[in-house]
Protein backbone atom coordinates (compact mmCIF):
# COMPACT_ATOMS: atom_id res chain seq x y z
CA UNK A 1 0.00 0.00 0.00
CA UNK A 2 0.94 3.25 -0.90
CA UNK A 3 1.08 6.18 1.66
CA UNK A 4 0.79 9.72 -0.11
CA UNK A 5 2.50 12.74 1.81
CA UNK A 6 1.00 14.93 4.20
CA UNK A 7 0.18 18.53 2.90
CA UNK A 8 1.56 21.60 4.38
CA UNK A 9 -0.42 25.03 3.59
CA UNK A 10 0.68 26.54 1.01
CA UNK A 11 0.54 30.87 0.73
CA UNK A 12 -2.70 30.62 -1.71
CA UNK A 13 -4.49 28.04 0.79
CA UNK A 14 -3.69 30.34 3.19
CA UNK A 15 -4.96 32.87 2.08
CA UNK A 16 -8.29 31.12 1.42
CA UNK A 17 -8.68 30.18 4.71
CA UNK A 18 -7.67 33.74 6.04
CA UNK A 19 -10.53 35.26 3.98
CA UNK A 20 -12.98 32.82 4.57
CA UNK A 21 -12.33 33.12 8.32
CA UNK A 22 -12.69 36.88 7.78
CA UNK A 23 -16.16 37.12 6.20
CA UNK A 24 -17.33 34.68 9.07
CA UNK A 25 -16.73 37.10 11.35
CA UNK A 26 -17.85 39.71 9.44
CA UNK A 27 -21.32 38.05 8.78
CA UNK A 28 -21.13 37.36 12.34
CA UNK A 29 -21.16 41.41 13.26
CA UNK A 30 -23.84 41.81 10.74
CA UNK A 31 -26.21 39.32 12.09
CA UNK A 32 -25.89 40.45 15.73
CA UNK A 33 -25.92 44.53 14.67
CA UNK A 34 -28.70 45.00 16.05
CA UNK A 35 -27.78 43.72 19.74
CA UNK A 36 -27.33 45.66 22.77
CA UNK A 37 -25.53 45.69 26.33
CA UNK A 38 -27.79 44.93 29.18
CA UNK A 39 -29.49 48.11 30.67
CA UNK A 40 -26.53 49.70 32.34
CA UNK A 41 -24.06 46.87 30.61
CA UNK A 42 -21.48 45.12 30.69
CA UNK A 43 -23.50 43.79 34.51
CA UNK A 44 -20.22 42.58 35.57
CA UNK A 45 -18.63 43.06 39.59
CA UNK A 46 -16.45 46.06 39.48
CA UNK A 47 -15.96 45.73 43.28
CA UNK A 48 -13.39 43.08 43.40
CA UNK A 49 -13.16 42.09 39.56
CA UNK A 50 -13.35 44.35 36.79
CA UNK A 51 -12.74 47.93 36.81
CA UNK A 52 -15.52 50.52 36.67
CA UNK A 53 -13.78 52.25 33.53
CA UNK A 54 -12.99 49.04 32.06
CA UNK A 55 -16.56 48.73 31.43
CA UNK A 56 -17.35 51.94 30.73
CA UNK A 57 -15.03 51.89 27.86
CA UNK A 58 -16.95 49.01 26.65
CA UNK A 59 -19.91 50.61 26.75
CA UNK A 60 -19.08 53.31 24.81
CA UNK A 61 -16.61 52.11 22.47
CA UNK A 62 -17.91 50.55 19.46
CA UNK A 63 -17.90 47.03 19.08
CA UNK A 64 -15.37 46.16 16.42
CA UNK A 65 -12.96 48.69 18.76
CA UNK A 66 -13.30 46.75 22.19
CA UNK A 67 -9.63 46.30 23.25
CA UNK A 68 -8.84 42.95 24.12
CA UNK A 69 -7.52 43.99 27.24
CA UNK A 70 -11.25 44.98 28.21
CA UNK A 71 -12.61 42.44 26.88
CA UNK A 72 -10.72 40.29 28.66
CA UNK A 73 -11.58 41.93 32.09
CA UNK A 74 -15.25 41.46 31.60
CA UNK A 75 -15.14 37.90 30.43
CA UNK A 76 -12.52 36.67 33.97
CA UNK A 77 -15.49 38.94 35.96
CA UNK A 78 -18.04 37.51 38.32
CA UNK A 79 -21.29 38.56 36.21
CA UNK A 80 -24.91 39.28 36.82
CA UNK A 81 -28.49 38.63 35.23
CA UNK A 82 -27.61 40.28 32.01
CA UNK A 83 -25.03 38.22 31.12
CA UNK A 84 -26.35 36.84 28.32
CA UNK A 85 -27.97 39.95 26.96
CA UNK A 86 -24.03 40.74 27.26
CA UNK A 87 -22.33 37.57 25.51
CA UNK A 88 -24.73 37.96 22.64
CA UNK A 89 -23.42 41.76 22.21
CA UNK A 90 -20.01 41.04 22.66
CA UNK A 91 -19.92 37.26 20.47
CA UNK A 92 -18.65 39.01 17.08
CA UNK A 93 -15.93 40.82 18.73
CA UNK A 94 -15.16 37.33 20.98
CA UNK A 95 -15.01 34.89 18.02
CA UNK A 96 -12.86 37.96 15.63
CA UNK A 97 -10.31 38.12 19.05
CA UNK A 98 -10.55 34.29 18.74
CA UNK A 99 -9.53 34.30 14.65
CA UNK A 100 -6.49 36.13 15.24
CA UNK A 101 -5.36 33.53 17.38
CA UNK A 102 -5.79 34.80 20.75
CA UNK A 103 -7.29 33.48 24.04
CA UNK A 104 -9.51 36.42 25.12
CA UNK A 105 -10.11 34.50 29.01
CA UNK A 106 -7.26 32.84 31.05
CA UNK A 107 -9.46 30.20 32.14
CA UNK A 108 -10.09 28.50 28.87
CA UNK A 109 -12.82 29.01 25.98
CA UNK A 110 -15.14 26.68 27.35
CA UNK A 111 -16.00 29.18 30.39
CA UNK A 112 -16.54 32.56 28.41
CA UNK A 113 -19.88 30.81 27.65
CA UNK A 114 -20.60 28.33 30.15
CA UNK A 115 -23.48 29.32 32.68
CA UNK A 116 -24.81 32.78 31.25
CA UNK A 117 -24.92 31.91 27.89
CA UNK A 118 -27.09 28.64 27.28
CA UNK A 119 -30.19 30.07 27.87
CA UNK A 120 -29.75 33.04 25.04
CA UNK A 121 -29.07 30.58 22.21
CA UNK A 122 -32.69 29.69 22.05
CA UNK A 123 -33.61 33.78 21.64
CA UNK A 124 -31.56 34.12 18.97
CA UNK A 125 -32.64 34.60 15.58
CA UNK A 126 -32.27 32.11 13.10
CA UNK A 127 -29.50 34.48 11.27
CA UNK A 128 -27.89 34.76 14.28
CA UNK A 129 -27.87 31.38 15.11
CA UNK A 130 -26.50 30.62 11.78
CA UNK A 131 -23.70 33.22 11.68
CA UNK A 132 -22.88 31.99 15.12
CA UNK A 133 -22.28 27.97 13.80
CA UNK A 134 -20.67 29.46 10.06
CA UNK A 135 -18.01 31.49 12.11
CA UNK A 136 -17.33 28.49 14.33
CA UNK A 137 -17.31 26.51 11.29
CA UNK A 138 -14.33 28.71 9.76
CA UNK A 139 -12.44 28.59 13.25
CA UNK A 140 -12.12 25.29 12.67
CA UNK A 141 -11.38 24.92 9.36
CA UNK A 142 -8.63 27.55 10.27
CA UNK A 143 -7.35 25.52 12.57
CA UNK A 144 -7.38 22.00 10.81
CA UNK A 145 -5.52 23.47 8.22
CA UNK A 146 -3.09 25.89 9.19
CA UNK A 147 -0.15 25.35 11.52
CA UNK A 148 -0.19 27.12 15.07
CA UNK A 149 2.52 29.32 14.10
CA UNK A 150 -0.10 31.29 11.68
CA UNK A 151 -2.29 32.62 14.50
CA UNK A 152 -3.33 29.71 16.07
CA UNK A 153 -2.67 29.81 19.40
CA UNK A 154 -5.98 28.29 20.99
CA UNK A 155 -6.44 24.08 19.97
CA UNK A 156 -9.85 22.65 18.11
CA UNK A 157 -11.01 20.50 21.34
CA UNK A 158 -11.06 24.29 23.25
CA UNK A 159 -13.32 25.69 20.25
CA UNK A 160 -15.78 22.47 20.85
CA UNK A 161 -15.87 23.01 24.34
CA UNK A 162 -16.48 26.44 24.00
CA UNK A 163 -19.48 25.37 21.20
CA UNK A 164 -20.81 22.67 23.88
CA UNK A 165 -20.75 24.88 26.59
CA UNK A 166 -22.81 27.64 25.16
CA UNK A 167 -25.38 25.82 23.37
CA UNK A 168 -23.73 25.54 19.98
CA UNK A 169 -24.68 23.26 17.69
CA UNK A 170 -21.75 21.06 17.81
CA UNK A 171 -22.65 18.77 15.06
CA UNK A 172 -20.98 20.84 12.16
CA UNK A 173 -17.49 21.12 14.08
CA UNK A 174 -17.67 17.26 14.62
CA UNK A 175 -18.52 16.77 10.83
CA UNK A 176 -15.10 18.58 9.92
CA UNK A 177 -13.08 16.18 12.28
CA UNK A 178 -14.90 13.11 10.87
CA UNK A 179 -13.45 14.42 6.97
CA UNK A 180 -10.37 16.11 7.47
CA UNK A 181 -8.25 17.65 5.11
CA UNK A 182 -4.92 15.81 4.08
CA UNK A 183 -2.62 17.65 6.05
CA UNK A 184 -0.35 17.92 8.42
CA UNK A 185 -2.25 20.30 10.95
CA UNK A 186 -5.28 17.91 11.06
CA UNK A 187 -2.95 15.12 11.95
CA UNK A 188 -1.68 17.37 14.74
CA UNK A 189 -4.83 18.48 16.06
CA UNK A 190 -6.57 15.05 15.88
CA UNK A 191 -3.88 13.19 17.80
CA UNK A 192 -3.37 15.81 20.36
CA UNK A 193 -7.54 15.45 20.53
CA UNK A 194 -7.24 11.97 20.85
CA UNK A 195 -4.24 11.09 23.26
CA UNK A 196 -4.56 14.74 25.54
CA UNK A 197 -8.20 15.42 25.56
CA UNK A 198 -9.86 11.72 26.69
CA UNK A 199 -12.34 13.41 29.32
CA UNK A 200 -14.35 14.78 26.17
CA UNK A 201 -14.75 11.66 23.84
CA UNK A 202 -15.16 9.04 26.88
CA UNK A 203 -18.32 7.74 27.68
CA UNK A 204 -19.50 10.56 29.61
CA UNK A 205 -17.97 13.01 28.43
CA UNK A 206 -16.54 14.25 31.89
CA UNK A 207 -14.53 17.01 30.16
CA UNK A 208 -17.46 18.79 28.77
CA UNK A 209 -18.00 21.09 32.16
CA UNK A 210 -21.59 22.75 32.66
CA UNK A 211 -23.13 20.95 30.84
CA UNK A 212 -26.16 18.03 31.54
CA UNK A 213 -24.61 14.89 31.98
CA UNK A 214 -26.96 13.25 29.52
CA UNK A 215 -26.27 16.32 26.99
CA UNK A 216 -22.28 15.59 27.62
CA UNK A 217 -22.61 11.82 27.01
CA UNK A 218 -24.23 12.22 23.92
CA UNK A 219 -21.91 14.95 22.23
CA UNK A 220 -19.15 12.76 23.49
CA UNK A 221 -20.40 9.56 21.58
CA UNK A 222 -20.70 11.86 18.58
CA UNK A 223 -17.04 12.76 19.31
CA UNK A 224 -15.93 9.37 19.24
CA UNK A 225 -18.01 8.14 15.72
CA UNK A 226 -15.99 11.22 14.36
CA UNK A 227 -12.49 10.98 15.46
CA UNK A 228 -12.79 6.65 14.77
CA UNK A 229 -14.33 7.48 10.97
CA UNK A 230 -12.65 6.22 8.13
CA UNK A 231 -11.14 9.70 6.81
CA UNK A 232 -9.30 9.66 10.53
CA UNK A 233 -8.10 6.34 10.72
CA UNK A 234 -6.88 6.68 6.80
CA UNK A 235 -5.31 10.32 8.12
CA UNK A 236 -3.50 8.41 11.27
CA UNK A 237 -2.14 5.96 9.78
CA UNK A 238 -0.58 8.24 6.72
CA UNK A 239 1.08 10.24 9.67
CA UNK A 240 2.08 7.43 11.68
CA UNK A 241 4.35 6.15 8.52
CA UNK A 242 5.58 9.32 7.86
CA UNK A 243 9.63 9.33 7.93
CA UNK A 244 9.63 13.47 8.29
CA UNK A 245 8.92 13.42 12.32
CA UNK A 246 9.49 10.59 14.00
CA UNK A 247 9.01 11.44 17.72
CA UNK A 248 4.90 12.78 15.74
CA UNK A 249 5.03 9.15 13.68
CA UNK A 250 4.83 7.79 17.24
CA UNK A 251 2.22 9.72 18.63
CA UNK A 252 0.35 9.47 15.56
CA UNK A 253 0.44 5.51 15.74
CA UNK A 254 -0.65 5.63 19.25
CA UNK A 255 -3.71 7.74 17.95
CA UNK A 256 -4.36 5.73 15.58
CA UNK A 257 -4.25 2.64 17.65
CA UNK A 258 -7.25 4.33 20.17
CA UNK A 259 -9.10 5.59 17.23
CA UNK A 260 -9.71 2.28 16.67
CA UNK A 261 -10.81 0.97 19.36
CA UNK A 262 -13.18 3.64 19.93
Amino acid sequence: MTHDPLTTIRPVELRQHRDALDRAVSELYAAFAKRKLSENGPDACTACCASPEAMARIASAQKHTISIDDLSEYLSAAKGAGAGEDLAYLLPRIMAVIAIGQEPKCAGLFSIFAHYFPPMWTKLTEQERQAATTCAVAVTQWRMNVPQSHDCAFETADVLEMLASGGFDTAPVLEILAHPPATLEAARVLTQIIIHHADLWRDNGCGFYSLPDEVAANISKDLRKSLSSPGVLALLETAALSESDEDFAEQASLAHHIAETL
